[in-house]
Order: C-alpha cells, then structure tokens, then sequence
C-alpha cells in the first residue's frame, strides 16, 4: 500500500481569505482616516461564468465560493486504497471545503430578508439544541470519548 499526499491548500479558499485579509487592512486605514469602508464581495475566481455582483445570480454566488477542487482532493485521498491519501489530506479538504461555506453563508445572510433569517436561525437553533447536534454530540460526545479511550490505556 502506498501513501502519498492527494490533498493542497484549495486555490479558492487562498484567493478568498488573501482577499478577505487586504479588505481588513483597507477598512482598518479607512476607519483610522475617519472614512467610510467599502462593502465586501467576494473576489473573482477567474472561473468561466464568474459572478457579476447581482444578488439575484445564486448560481454566480456559489462559484464565487466554489469548493470543488477540496471536494475532488477528498474524494481522490479515499478512493483508492492501495493509493491512499494521508490523514492531512482529509482535514484540510475539510477545512477548506468548511470555510469557504462559512463564507458563503456569512454573505448570503447579509443580503437575505428578516423573514428568510429568522426561518433559518429556528432550524439552527432546533439542530444546536436537539441530543444529537453539534453541542451534545459534537462538542460533550468528543469529549466523553476521548474520557473513555483514555480509561481503556
């Protein structure tokens, strides 16, 4: 069995964040120059039919935070079990791929109705609360495991 790496940094989650990172440091010297801030948008891809700025094209906002190149590495890590990938293939093509729809999300809400916020915040809120959700399951069941294999060594 061979292991090799399948798995980069993904190229749009770099674009995205460098982006993100220059825009930071824009504000900062536009607020410390009594000026107003710029609204944030995501960077062009350079991807065939990239987004023009209309927040009607979801399409075009999705390719704007495209996670096909981490989603392909991931899949390229796991299929081939004589030719694997490394465990670090799969934690940042999850990462990467996790980020980006952060991203993605974090700018839809800001352009979405109150209406459209509230009906996504209850399914939250019912998913964050309920036994297997992120903080019961996620959060308190890592740890008790991580508890239990320490008591089996």
């Amino acid at each position: 069995m061979t292991v090799t790496r399948k798995a980069d940094v993904d190229p749009n989650l770099q674009l995205q964040v460098q982006h993100l990172a220059r825009t930071m440091l824009e504000f900062f010297e536009q607020r410390k120059n009594s000026q107003a801030v710029k609204w944030i948008m995501p960077v062009e891809t350079g991807e065939s039919g990239d987004w023009n700025g209309d927040l009607f094209d979801l399409a075009g906002i999705e390719r704007r935070f495209n996670r096909d190149k981490a989603s392909g590495d991931f899949k390229k890590a796991l299929q081939d079990f004589d030719d694997s990938g490394v465990v670090t293939d799969i934690e940042i093509c999850q990462l990467a791929a996790e980020y980006l729809a952060c991203m993605e999300r974090a700018f839809r809400r800001r352009h979405t109705t109150r209406v459209r916020q509230v009906a996504h915040a209850m399914a939250r809120y019912q998913g964050h609360g309920s036994p297997t959700g992120v903080f019961q399951q996620s959060v308190l069941g890592w740890m008790q495991e991580l508890l239990k294999k320490a008591s089996n060594v």
